[in-house]
């Protein structure tokens, strides 16, 4: 029987494309965790500091013990009882390739930036868009647990690093005015993240929108002053520069793989500068869905879902 498990939006198992009844709360709580470590040995203690933090209840152990019993259950009943293992010092699920959602990103994530590095732009973004289908909403959306705030954080800022190398890739192919929708979405929702707005400025100065790119610089400017009492990063006022002197010569070349100059490099005027205020990217490039020549939209029920649609589009 074919299970698969999802944790890119609601937590859910299917079997044969079906999806098996909802575990309770706590259950799926537990399940999600072990997805998240899947291959990695999880004791009872750390599932019982992942479940309830600092103040655990009495009964966290037996209430671990019976999450591992009810989820043995599950996949005894989807023929998949061989997934979730008792090791020494705890369990550890494993799932077959193509199974579990989040190692499917990540697997299509590389055979992008394998694309990208051997220098086809154009299937690496084609990639990179097929893989964000893969995300069905907010992920964990339907887990409480004192794990989930961080865990979720980090899964939608993947989605939102593979946007911006999206971007990348489809400015670095011209799209500049398919851009400009879905970036300016993006932009509302995160004011503070210098790559996006280098993104949006360029985008709209390759579409002939100097005033506009230079208004977006101005609004990042005024909103990293306000927030953080700092001033953009010298690649970001270089942009600026460029824009503003309408330089003819402005131009996208593809980002290098770990998304910045080399060591003792600055950015030339054109490039996607540092994020700043946001922290450096690390990991591989990410995806979109659907329509070509565009970002997509954000999938449903997710934190942003209610900006404006960036694409027609499907953690």
């Amino acid at each position: 029987m074919s299970v698969r498990f999802s944790v890119l939006g609601p937590v859910e198992v299917r079997a044969t494309g079906r999806r098996l009844p909802t575990m309770a709360p706590r259950h799926r709580a537990v399940l999600a965790y072990l997805l998240l470590h899947a291959g990695t040995v999880i004791s009872a203690e750390r599932l019982i500091g992942a479940m309830w933090g600092q103040t655990p209840p009495d009964s966290a152990r037996a209430q671990i013990h019976a999450a591992v019993a009810a989820i043995r259950r599950m996949l005894r009943a989807a023929g998949a009882a061989q997934a979730l293992v008792t090791r020494a010092g705890g369990y550890v699920i494993l799932p077959q390739p193509g199974q579990l959602d989040l190692q499917e990103f990540t697997r299509q994530v590389a055979a992008a930036q394998a694309q990208a590095d051997a220098g086809d732009r154009q299937a690496a973004a084609a990639q990179l868009r097929a893989t964000l289908t893969l995300w069905g909403g907010q992920p964990l959306a339907d887990v409480n647990a004192a794990y989930v705030p961080d865990a979720r954080q980090r899964l939608e800022g993947r989605r939102l690093t593979a946007l911006e190398r999206l971007a990348d890739l489809e400015l670095s192919l011209g799209r500049h005015e398919d851009l400009i929708d879905g970036l300016s979405a993006l932009v509302t929702e995160y004011p503070l993240r210098e790559r996006l707005s280098s993104q949006l400025m360029m985008a709209l100065h390759g579409a002939g929108r100097q005033a506009d790119a230079l208004s977006v610089a101005r609004a990042f400017r005024a909103a990293l002053a306000e927030e953080q009492g700092l001033d953009p990063s010298r690649g970001f006022a270089a942009l600026e520069q460029a824009i503003l002197r309408d330089d003819p010569g402005l131009g996208y070349p593809p980002a290098p793989a770990a998304g910045r100059p080399a060591a003792g490099q600055e950015p030339p005027a054109g490039t996607a500068p540092r994020d700043a205020g946001q922290g450096e990217h690390h990991g591989e490039p990410i995806s979109c869905p659907t329509t070509p020549r565009t970002l997509p939209a954000a999938p449903p029920n997710s934190a942003n879902s209610h900006r404006p649609s960036m694409a027609a589009a499907g953690p």
